[in-house]
């Protein structure tokens, strides 16, 4: 099941701005020459207003578009509260975004006498009833359709995809609708005269599109054929948290950046912690203004759930990656993870938990030397 909060920025700037109700507006930055759009609300998007657009070419669009700021610390509480009413519904969550996650309904399912819809509407109703936020969900034996049934009923819908509708709601898809692929690869795709999802599925072309989506094309025909399995979060593996944020203003300045990317660390380690993992693998993407998308890897030689040690990662990677330019988004995503209570004889992850922890009385002579570090990482 995946679970995806309509507009979420722009609906909880709305429910701040009860006298904007029934208006066109979208959460962006004040400056209408430079900026661009966070998240613009429904009846906003009627007018062709998009996420990521400039200010000025959507009030082309939308001439009463109204403009409001970000409310990032307000964003975070609602989204805590969001994942807590979740939580009481399944033990397994994978949560991909902060409005977005996917449960494994398996189990959970048995308790409204196999009525997955059932179970849907009730956590719909309780979202609302609540945090006065409207949810799509979406519903399928694997990741990918369930993702992709989300989008077809927004909002507030719930969508059902069995092995009886896959081929009629979805093979007729174009290729950029399915998740994750984004507008280079299916520009690429188009090249090669891949245009819809049963093209993909059919073609023998098997080598050209390989070089286009690298190790993920078989996995994903199999997801979008309905042949692999549920694959919400394993018992002892999940699969990442990640955290990323598209600026009100592009930004160039290294210090507002990592700034940013600051709290974004903070926010990605604080639900390791919460959710009791660990990580060896480590990841930062950064996306231009003009849309072309950066990726860079660190492959850990221990597992962590350590600020300071994803932090110096996080660090080293953007060095290598930022070159003076001017950015609009940033993520972190922390992935190959592991509970806790199943890494062993993790000497490295013991020796950077003493060094850092406040608790131990026998290396307190440290604790002035670990925000200094932080510091000097940043500047060296």
């Amino acid at each position: 099941m995946h679970l995806d909060i309509d507009a979420f920025y722009a609906t909880v700037s709305e429910l701040l701005h009860p006298e904007y109700k029934n208006f066109p507006i979208a959460v962006g930055s004040l400056n209408s020459r430079t900026g661009i759009i966070s998240s613009p609300n429904y009846l906003a998007r009627s007018y062709g207003v998009k996420a990521a657009m400039p200010i000025f070419l959507a009030k082309e669009l939308c001439p009463n578009l109204i403009i409001l700021p970000s409310e990032h610390n307000i964003y975070q509480s609602y989204s805590k509260h969001f994942f807590q009413i979740i939580n009481k519904y399944a033990n397994k969550i994978e949560i991909t975004s902060i409005d977005e996650c996917f449960i494994d309904a398996t189990d959970l399912v048995k308790k409204y006498h196999n009525n997955i819809r059932l179970l849907a509407t009730k956590i719909q109703k309780e979202i609302k009833n609540k945090l006065n936020l409207s949810i799509s969900i979406g519903i399928s034996y694997n990741k990918t359709i369930a993702k992709m049934a989300t989008e077809l009923n927004k909002p507030s819908g719930i969508s059902i995809i069995d092995e009886n509708k896959i081929i009629n709601l979805i093979y007729e898809l174009n290729i950029n609708k399915i998740p994750y692929i984004g507008e280079i690869k299916s520009q690429e795709l188009y090249a090669i005269n891949i245009f819809k999802i049963k093209e993909l599925i059919a073609t023998e072309n098997k080598q050209k599109i390989s070089l286009v989506l690298g190790s993920i094309y078989q996995n994903l025909v199999n997801d979008l054929k309905g042949l692999s399995e549920i694959k919400i979060i394993d018992e002892d593996i999940y699969k990442t948290i990640s955290h990323s944020k598209t600026f009100n203003e592009d930004l160039n300045d290294f210090y507002e950046i990592s700034n940013e990317m600051n709290d974004l660390i903070l926010t990605v380690t604080n639900r390791l912690k919460k959710c009791n993992l660990m990580t060896n693998n480590i990841s930062i993407y950064i996306k231009y203004p003009s849309f072309k998308t950066k990726i860079k890897q660190k492959q850990l030689t221990y597992y962590t759930d350590d600020y300071q040690t994803i932090f110096l990662a996080i660090k080293n990677l953007f060095k290598i990656m930022y070159k003076d330019e001017t950015i609009r988004l940033i993520g972190i995503s922390l992935n190959k993870l592991v509970k806790k209570e199943n890494v062993k004889n993790n000497y490295f992850y013991l020796i950077s938990w003493l060094f850092f922890k406040k608790s131990i009385p026998s290396i307190v002579i440290f604790r002035p030397l670990k925000f200094l570090f932080i510091k000097w990482c940043w500047i060296k």
